[in-house]
């Protein structure tokens, strides 16, 4: 099929420009709870196009790197790996976020690995939309169909916490911006053997 120059130019401006809204977005939603966040190295879970890691490398956390399991041919910053069995090394992360908790197979196996790669006093922060969905039947009816992603659903904040192990729950609450903040930390004694 044939496109004309002046199509991809187009095409290519608009995604540019999706591309800058979706970072502005995170910057502004990053606001709201940027204090949470510990030292500068931090690793965004679910990054694919990496969007949420340029926004915070924006911020000041400029070593932050993302991972997914599809990353976008052109995320310099994400790499591509499974959040459920992560390719770093133990204590190697101050904060790790997502907003992808949803896309999770095995929620307890997650918390495990955000646990591994935290360092002492390090977090978690989670930001969820799919709670806040007023209607049971039609969220549970949204995972089944539309996307291959969507994994995991809850009810409430405390169906997720019932498998975490590690964490602790330090605070959640509705962002300004319409999605849950969930907000964990880990005080796991570190052997310096």
């Amino acid at each position: 099929m044939y496109t004309s120059p002046v199509n991809v130019l187009r095409l290519r401006r608009e995604k540019e420009n999706k591309k800058k809204a979706n970072i502005a977005s995170f910057c502004r939603r990053f606001k709201e709870f940027i204090t949470y966040f510990k030292g500068e190295k931090v690793l965004c879970l679910g990054a694919r196009f990496g969007e949420e890691v340029i926004a915070l490398r924006k911020m000041g956390y400029t070593d932050t790197v993302g991972l997914d399991l599809n990353p976008g041919k052109k995320s310099k910053y994400v790499i591509k790996g499974d959040f459920h069995h992560m390719p770093f090394k133990d204590n190697s992360f101050n904060s790790v976020y997502t907003n992808c908790i949803d896309h999770a197979w095995d929620i307890k196996s997650l918390f495990s690995e955000v646990d591994r790669v935290l360092r002492k006093d390090g977090v978690f922060i989670l930001e969820v939309a799919h709670i806040l969905k007023a209607n049971k039947k039609l969220r549970r009816s949204l995972v089944k169909v539309g996307s291959k992603y969507e994994s995991i659903v809850f009810d409430k904040i405390s169906d997720m916490l019932k498998d975490v192990e590690g964490l602790n729950l330090v605070e959640n609450f509705r962002g300004k911006y319409g999605k849950i903040i969930v907000v964990f930390n880990n005080s796991k004694e570190i052997d310096n053997e």
